[in-house]
């Protein structure tokens, strides 16, 4: 009966976690057709959603990324983000380009702002957990380290840190301007 119960919870929050990954992705504001862009909103929250869920749970975390994604100042820096992509991809950047250079590429400076503007509790434990999960999804992403359309490096390893269109990373919790940085404001 024990194992009948959680099972049951785990598919009743696994439905749930699914659907609150649709609503963040229908009620973003950061396309005007949702129907048509939706697949981009939903790669460029994937690993920052796992990320946030396991951290904070599953109950506001989808409110909370819906109101952080449709705010003016995140939503300018997306679009100043996106458009430096698409002129190094020569391109629209589609659902992947948007998942892998600014969700992954970018994933500390999201949750960082995320965390940071909407007051949420921070530890060392999840700054550093935060840390690893960004050098570990640079590590992924830095094997071919270019833009395939004009072969221009992607990625430019600085001290602490590193740049990704245009924006500077601090992946070094010691670093004097680790929030400075990592704060999309």
């Amino acid at each position: 009966m024990n194992n009948k119960t959680s099972d049951c919870d785990f598919l009743y929050n696994l439905k749930k976690y699914y659907k609150y990954q649709e609503d963040i992705c229908f009620k973003s504001k950061l396309y005007d057709d949702i129907n048509v862009h939706g697949s981009k909103v939903l790669m460029l929250f994937a690993e920052i959603y796992s990320f946030m869920v396991d951290r904070f749970g599953l109950t506001n975390m989808p409110f909370i990324i819906s109101e952080y994604q449709n705010s003016k100042g995140f939503r300018n820096w997306f679009w100043k983000v996106k458009h430096k992509l698409g002129q190094e991809i020569s391109s629209d950047p589609g659902f992947c380009d948007i998942g892998r250079w600014i969700g992954k590429g970018l994933f500390l400076k999201i949750c960082l702002s995320l965390i940071y503007h909407n007051h949420l509790l921070t530890d060392e434990k999840l700054i550093k957990s935060l840390i690893e999960k960004q050098k570990s999804l640079i590590m992924d992403i830095i094997r071919d380290n270019q833009f395939k359309k004009n072969g221009k490096k992607a990625i430019r390893f600085i001290n602490g840190g590193y740049t990704l269109l245009n924006e500077k990373v601090i992946i070094s919790h010691e670093d004097a301007s680790f929030f400075n940085e990592n704060i999309i404001k």
